[in-house]
C-alpha cells in the first residue's frame, strides 16, 4: 500500500471514530469526501447510469420564513446541492447520527422542493444574491455565487422547476424513522454507499467505502 493510501486510511478512520466525541460534527468532516463520489452514488443508488450529476454548492443557504410570513436573511443550509441532467435540482441532507433526524427540518426542505415545482428555482438564487449584498457574511456568499456562475448558466438554474430531496442516513434511521414519511425521494444508508463502484480515485474509495459502512454498524449497537 502506498504512503498516500495510508494517509487516506488514517484520515477516514479518524473521522469515523470521532462520531463518539461530543461537539464533533462528523457530517461536516465527511461531506466533502462524499461530494467527490456523489455522482457515482446517485447514478448507482438513485438514478440511472446515463444520467449526469454536477455539484453546485455545499452548504447551500435556504431562506427561512418566520412566523406570520415575516422574511429576513436568516437561513438554513442544505448539506449539498447537485444538478441532475441540467433540469433537476438534487437536495442532499447527510445524517450520521440516528438521533439527529428532525421532522421539522424535513418539512422545511419538502416545502422548498414544492415551491420549486410550483414556481421555479429562481427564489433560491434571488436569496443568494441578497446574502451576497446584505449578509454579515456577504464575502462568503459572494464567493459562493461566483463559484456557481463560473460553472453554470445561472439563468437556466433559475428556471428549473424539478427538484428531489435525498437523505443519506444510518440504516436504523432508514428502517425505523423515514419509512412512514413522505416527501423524500430517496433514502440511502451507509452500507449501500459502501457497495458503490467509483469511477475516479478508485484506490482511495476502496478504503473509504469500507469505513463508511461502520456508520451503520455503530448504529446497530447504539441504544
Amino acid at each position: 500500500m502506498s504512503e498516500n493510501l495510508t494517509f487516506i486510511e488514517t484520515l477516514i478512520t479518524s473521522i469515523i471514530n470521532n462520531r463518539n466525541m461530543p461537539k464533533v460534527q462528523v457530517e461536516r468532516e465527511i461531506s466533502p469526501i462524499l461530494d467527490i463520489y456523489m455522482p457515482d452514488i446517485l447514478k448507482e443508488l438513485v438514478g440511472k447510469n446515463n444520467q449526469r450529476y454536477q455539484h453546485i454548492l455545499s452548504e447551500f443557504p435556504l431562506q427561512v420564513v418566520q412566523e406570520k410570513g415575516k422574511i429576513n436573511n436568516s437561513s438554513k443550509n442544505i448539506d449539498s446541492l447537485f444538478l441532475e441532467d441540467d433540469d433537476t435540482l438534487i437536495f442532499i441532507e447527510l445524517k450520521t447520527d440516528f438521533t439527529s433526524y428532525n421532522k421539522k427540518q424535513k418539512k422545511f426542505y419538502s416545502d422548498i422542493i414544492q415551491n420549486i415545482k410550483n414556481n421555479s428555482a429562481n427564489f433560491l438564487f434571488e436569496f443568494l444574491d441578497t446574502l451576497s449584498k446584505k449578509s454579515s457574511k456577504k464575502t462568503k456568499y459572494i464567493l459562493a455565487r461566483e463559484s456557481i456562475l463560473n460553472k453554470f448558466n445561472i439563468e437556466k438554474l433559475r428556471a428549473i422547476r424539478k427538484a428531489k430531496l435525498i437523505y443519506i442516513v444510518p440504516k436504523r434511521t432508514k428502517n425505523e424513522t423515514l419509512k412512514e414519511l413522505d416527501g423524500i425521494d430517496a433514502t440511502i444508508d451507509f452500507t449501500a454507499i459502501g457497495s458503490v463502484r467509483a469511477t475516479k480515485f478508485k484506490d482511495e474509495w476502496s478504503i473509504i467505502s469500507k469505513k463508511i459502512i461502520d456508520l451503520d454498524k455503530y448504529e446497530k449497537n447504539k441504544k
